[in-house]
């Protein structure tokens, strides 16, 4: 049950649900931006009545039935928009001393609390120092702030068998399942966790997965990602499968543990776009040119390896890549021999509409929603593409 009872937000929840709309769908067909419509539902904004008329003609819903709850007092209002635009929120911007110093983390957090509080810069600094003292400080090797919530071991095997579950949890398996993954649709059933798209602290922090104040394992998708195509969309499905393993099993195990319950996480951190080349399009080439993969040393390395493993199963599942690779190519895997480049052929393989002289209106990465790069890793994971030696 909604811990939000019977408010317009939980009833314009439930009815969404029910029509078997994720929030990006459902906003893209009032005309409407997602972030406004997670606000609405979870009690931050009001519903507009031009809203109210054209959520019950999507939702097939009585129009009085959303009208009157719309009326009562949102009672829930001020507790769920604490637990979006808490302070723990911000606190996840410690983590970001992987990338930035701890000067530069201040900074930003200082030019916060002004704006909190403003022409008093002695609570500016109280608060400074609250946030300081609160964070316990971890290992370099973890960045600058990280919990220490140890994972279980789980095989690349396993982890996909959870990621298929939840597929099949969904009425989704190799018999019916068409690419793309309706990752928002199975977030929403799944029972105890909430997902919302919020305004979070920094464009850098594109997903967070906690234990909220209404005592539910929730997941918050920053709006810089509240786009229904392109990169952003990409990034938006990729994050989402991400911090829903996060939710699944780390928070729970977070909840065993010792450690604070209140979970606060960073997905990805992308840094400032340089001149004339996008964060993804640089991502990409340090990839490409990179010899070996980072090796995983802490719990954090861990667990984003498990949450990055899930993604790609429960975005890409093996028997719906392996029979759109087999429609496009007859080959049962494409060679690359080892004076080439082997991740630049899965890129180009996974970014290609045209193999064998047949044109196909979708590339593999675009069929299943995800970035050429994601897909590239897939196509290697599988074997789809491989480095072969050449003899003579």
């Amino acid at each position: 049950m909604d811990t939000l009872g019977n408010s317009f937000g939980a009833i314009a929840r439930a009815a969404r649900i029910e029509a078997g709309l994720g929030l990006r769908q459902a906003a893209k067909a009032m005309g409407i931006s997602a972030t406004y419509l997670s606000r609405v539902e979870n009690l931050v904004d009001p519903p507009s009545a031009d809203l109210i008329r054209k959520m019950s003609r999507l939702y097939s819903f009585s129009l009085e039935t959303l009208t009157a709850a719309a009326k009562k007092p949102a009672l829930g209002s001020q507790i769920r928009g604490e637990a979006i635009a808490s302070q723990e929120n911000l606190r996840a911007l410690y983590r970001l001393g992987i990338e930035l110093s701890v000067e530069n983390v201040e900074d930003f957090l200082r030019e916060f609390l002004r704006k909190k509080f403003p022409n008093d810069e002695d609570q500016v600094e109280r608060e400074l120092l609250r946030l300081r003292q609160e964070l316990p400080r971890m290992t370099a090797s973890e960045g600058l702030l990280a919990s220490e919530i140890k994972p279980r071991y789980l095989s690349k095997r396993s982890i996909a068998s959870i990621a298929y579950e939840t597929l099949e949890g969904c009425g989704l398996g190799p018999t019916n399942y068409v690419p793309p993954t309706p990752i928002e649709q199975i977030v929403d059933r799944q029972e105890g966790i909430r997902y919302s798209i919020a305004d979070l602290p920094s464009k850098l922090v594109l997903g967070l997965t906690k234990w909220n104040v209404l005592g539910e394992r929730e997941i918050l998708i920053n709006s810089t990602l509240d786009c229904s195509q392109g990169t952003n969309s990409q990034r938006f499905n990729f994050t989402l499968g991400h911090e829903l393993f996060h939710a699944l099993e780390h928070l729970p195990l977070a909840q065993r543990s010792t450690v604070r319950a209140s979970l606060n996480r960073i997905m990805l951190i992308e840094r400032e776009p340089a001149a004339k080349r996008s964060p993804a399009q640089r991502s990409v080439e340090r990839w490409t040119t990179v010899k070996k993969p980072g090796s995983l040393v802490t719990s954090e390395d861990w667990r984003e390896w498990q949450a990055n493993t899930f993604a790609s199963c429960i975005l890409m599942p093996e028997w719906a890549v392996r029979r759109e690779f087999h429609k496009r190519i007859a080959a049962e895997y494409i060679g690359v021999s080892s004076c080439g480049n082997v991740r630049e052929e899965a890129l180009q393989i996974a970014g290609e509409l045209l193999f064998d002289d047949v044109f196909h209106d979708t590339s593999l990465a675009d069929l299943f929603g995800v970035s050429r790069q994601a897909m590239a890793i897939r196509l290697l994971d599988l074997g789809l593409v491989q480095e072969v030696e050449v003899i003579g």
